[in-house]
């Protein structure tokens, strides 16, 4: 369990010896002259620039040489602050001062090259960015870096609100590690951006701090802590959801950060088409994780890329970790990987540090759905819980988690339904994760290398591949692009702007994603859709899906059980909104391409049940889950609830119509005594077969039926003495209406070596199964036998026995009265190398191999007949 931030926030005190005392109210060092509103001031300390701290700073041409005059000014609404790029400056920048509404106070960059600088020393103590109490300011094109602390936003009022940061490039603030060393100004951690309240009034909860906050288009990389969000805490412990509201964080690469990003205290947030990689590298006693969630409420995650919590000895080691006081919180269409512990944790301790009272303590209202887990190792989802249950619903996810599965912990507060194993990493596709600038052509092949995706436009008649635009990493033109996780379309209502994915492999695929406006400030809206080879698949009406120009909720693009062939070309596209507005319509899509089958991956003619999507009624645990009784082995199973015995069903969607005629089944402590084998034929579940008990991993039992066909097969519990543990359940199609003309018969032997190795397994088309007499049995007339039950023709034999045995026999058939010779042997080939036999056809209702002589008893692995 993460224990984070005991104090986050630098005291005036502190400020106050590090900065220098300054003039007027508020905060140590604020600024006290003020001119008119809408001046552009000038700052450039480069050879030539004519700098002079003594003028204006009013003209490009007289520009300030540093921010010794910036840090005593008083911005007005309208007032810009320009740096010119290529400078560098070793000294902190403070900024007072608000805008209005309409108008804004801006610091952003001039003139060409690489973005101003400021760098420090490397000094704990150095600071670079500090302001104070802002509303209606834009920090853009700066980059900070070398410093023990970054971006400090530092608010003592209430009723703040529009604050943005856009394309900053934050680096190397990461040398404060758990108030360690210690700074002049008592800061926790080396934070990139924080926005802190500590010397705010405690909010009602009509008020609050600051809102409409974004943070955008960034780089922030080798920090503590990469932003920071958080309020007061009062003197019994308390603190608000509600001191900040409407917070953004997009088109964020934030890594390489020592401990976790945190947004604290905050209603009505997003986290949208975001990168986060090697988060939580150095162990921290109280646990590491990427982000962490405290005090929220309607707080959002959609269409990030969250990867890599490495292993350092600490608690959690996940990606998100829901410490406490967490409502209405949903994750859309994110890929989360490789964390040494779970993806995400849901916490509900009532008690612990940070402090929490048991009866407000609440983990309620999660949403998980359309996401994709991989390779996480301590489960996708884990739940930890000393007071009431954590809730919410868990549904089309997909999910690689080798060893582990989906959940861990008591998800009994949660809803589950439709999500799908996936059998091998490789078998993922992320739009977001496996973005670049090298490309698939978007042809019939898939490029190696690529993961298959490509980047193209519809112009009305055709698909054209876009060109990479390495300068804004997009597939594109400014008009018109595909970026890692947006889309532009054009103005032209006829056109598409698509992410494609080509097939490498034919098989059978699932689609998952969350479609919706990443830009919401105007524009006429979109539309979406799914094409597979030109064709609507998505939504299924064939109508593209309408997004409004402010829809930052979206919708859930996802399918199943999409049949594809190696070159077929799924496009994720999206149009204009009809009205030739195409501005600010930028969309958010980071799609997940997987495959549930792959042909040729599982051997045609063994278990059909193998490499597909599974389903159950129920689940005991997050270990226990419906793929397990299709995994190959017995050394896992799946388990359904705690009491659910009768209407439990455990069910594998093949994807495409399939016909069996076999399962095999072991399950644990024989407690079934009924069940029915059903499969799905286009409109409702029709059942194959019914039985009244299931073998064991020592003995599994198999079952023969007439052959059906259908998408799915089930088994479904009508009875039994304790709830159904399934080791396996496999399904062949052993071939019955085939050219072999003894499958799906009846059979018959004089005796069996056990209830394993019965006649049956000599005509069940499978090499690995043997019918053998019973031990001692004399060779001389044993026989093993099958019933047509009608009169058939037949002209070839088939043999394979074991060891060589076999010495004398006849192949004989009944004629109506008697048995008689159709054909006489001295030898049978072998699993290897079956021997075949031909004779003049005969027929008759029954046949059977009639065993003379031999060196040991009967072995025969299978008996076929044919008519030639």
């Amino acid at each position: 369990m993460n224990r984070f931030w005991k104090k986050l926030s630098a005291s005036a005190a502190g400020l106050a010896l590090l900065l220098g005392a300054g003039t007027g109210t508020g905060w140590s060092g604020s600024g006290s002259v003020a001119y008119a509103n809408n001046t552009t001031y000038y700052v450039d300390n480069q050879s030539g620039s004519g700098c002079s701290n003594a003028g204006a700073g009013t003209s490009a041409g007289v520009p300030w040489c540093d921010f010794t005059p910036v840090n005593a000014k008083t911005f007005q609404p309208g007032d810009q602050i320009l740096l010119a790029r290529g400078a560098v400056w070793n000294q902190v920048l403070q900024l007072h001062g608000s805008g209005t509404s309409g108008s804004w106070i801006t610091l952003d960059a001039y003139g060409s090259g690489n973005k101003p600088k400021i760098q420090r020393s490397g000094g704990v103590n150095d600071r670079t960015v500090y302001m104070y109490d802002p509303s209606y300011w834009n920090v853009r094109n700066l980059e900070v870096a070398n410093a023990g602390d970054g971006i400090r936003v530092m608010y003592s009022t209430l009723g703040n609100q529009g604050l943005r940061f856009d394309n900053l490039y934050i680096h190397n603030i990461d040398s404060v590690v758990n108030a360690s060393p210690s700074t002049t100004d008592g800061i926790y951690y080396s934070t990139g951006i924080l926005i802190d309240a500590n010397a705010a009034p405690f909010p009602t909860t009509s008020q609050w701090v600051s809102q409409d906050i974004i943070i955008s288009n960034s780089e922030i990389a080798y920090t503590t802590a990469p932003i920071t969000i958080i309020d007061q805490v009062t003197s019994s412990s308390e603190e608000t959801k509600n001191a900040y509201k409407n917070v953004r964080l997009k088109n964020l690469y934030i890594h390489h950060a020592k401990g976790p990003m945190g947004v604290r205290n905050t209603t009505d947030f997003i986290m949208m088409d975001t990168r986060m990689d090697n988060i939580g590298y150095v162990a921290l006693p109280q646990g590491t994780t990427g982000i962490f969630v405290w005090k929220t409420d309607n707080y959002g995650f959609i269409n990030n890329v969250l990867n890599n919590v490495p292993a350092t000895g600490s608690p959690d080691e996940t990606m998100i970790d829901m410490e406490g006081y967490t409502n209405n919180t949903y994750y859309y269409g994110n890929y989360i990987s490789n964390t040494h512990g779970p993806g995400m944790e849901f916490l509900q301790l009532g008690g612990g540090n940070p402090p929490r009272n048991p009866a407000l303590d609440h983990n309620t209202n999660n949403t998980v759905a359309g996401n994709t887990f991989d390779s996480n190792n301590g489960y996708a989802m884990k739940t930890i819980n000393n007071s009431s249950n954590p809730t919410g619903t868990i549904s089309d996810n997909l999910y690689y988690e080798p060893g582990t599965g989906l959940t861990t912990g008591n998800f009994s507060g949660f809803t589950q339904t439709n999500n799908i194993s996936i059998s091998s990493p490789s078998n993922l596709y992320n739009g977001g994760k496996q973005y670049s600038g090298t490309a698939n052509t978007g042809g019939s092949t898939c490029t190696t290398g690529s993961s298959c995706w490509s980047y193209q436009s519809y112009n009305g008649s055709s698909y054209v591949n876009l060109s990479y635009d390495s300068a804004n990493d997009w597939w594109g033109t400014s008009g018109s692009y595909v970026s890692r996780f947006n889309m532009l379309p054009n103005a032209t209502s006829s056109n598409w702007t698509a992410k494609t994915w080509t097939a490498p492999s034919a098989g059978t695929i699932s689609l998952r994603g969350r479609v919706l406006k990443s830009d919401i400030s105007g524009g006429d809206g979109v539309k979406a859709r799914i094409t597979k080879n030109g064709s609507v698949i998505w939504p299924a009406s064939g109508t593209p899906q309408t997004i409004a120009y402010n829809d930052q909720s979206g919708y859930a693009a996802n399918l199943d059980a999409v049949a594809v062939a190696a070159g077929d070309i799924i496009r994720f596209e999206a149009g204009n909104g009809g009205s030739g507005n195409a501005a600010a319509d930028t969309v958010s899509w980071s799609p997940t391409v997987a495959y549930t089958s792959i042909s040729g991956s599982c051997t045609p003619g063994t278990n059909l049940a193998l490499c597909h999507s599974y389903s159950s009624s129920s689940q005991w645990d997050g270990t226990q889950t419906a793929d397990k009784a299709f995994d190959g082995t017995t050394l896992t199973n799946w388990q359904s609830a705690p009491g659910a015995f009768s209407g439990q069903w455990l069910e594998v969607n093949f994807g495409s119509n399939t016909t069996f005629d076999k399962v095999i089944l072991s399950e644990y402590g024989s407690r079934t005594t009924g069940f029915r084998i059903e499969y799905w034929n286009g409109s409702s579940w029709a059942t194959a077969y019914t039985g009244t008990s299931i073998g064991s991993v020592a003995s599994p039992s198999t079952h023969t039926f007439a052959p059906v066909t259908g998408s799915k097969a089930r088994i479904y519990y009508t009875s039994g003495a304790n709830t159904p543990i399934l080791y396996e359940f496999e399904i062949y199609n052993s071939g019955c209406g085939g050219p072999n003309l003894t499958r799906c018969k009846t059979y018959s032997s004089t005796s069996n070596w056990d209830a394993t190795r019965t006649a049956a397994q000599a005509f069940d088309g499978d090499y690995a199964t043997v019918w053998q007499t019973a031990g001692g049995a004399t060779v001389n007339g044993s026989w093993v036998e099958v019933n047509f039950g009608a009169n058939t023709t037949f002209s070839r034999a088939v043999l394979s026995e074991y060891g060589s045995r076999t010495t004398g026999y006849r192949i004989e058939y009944w004629n109506g009265t008697s048995w008689a010779t159709a054909y006489t042997g001295t030898s049978m080939g072998s699993v290897a190398s079956p021997s075949t036999h031909t004779f003049s056809a005969v027929t008759g209702t029954k046949a059977r191999i009639y065993f003379t002589s031999g060196i040991d008893i009967p072995l025969i692995y299978e008996f076929e007949l044919y008519v030639t």
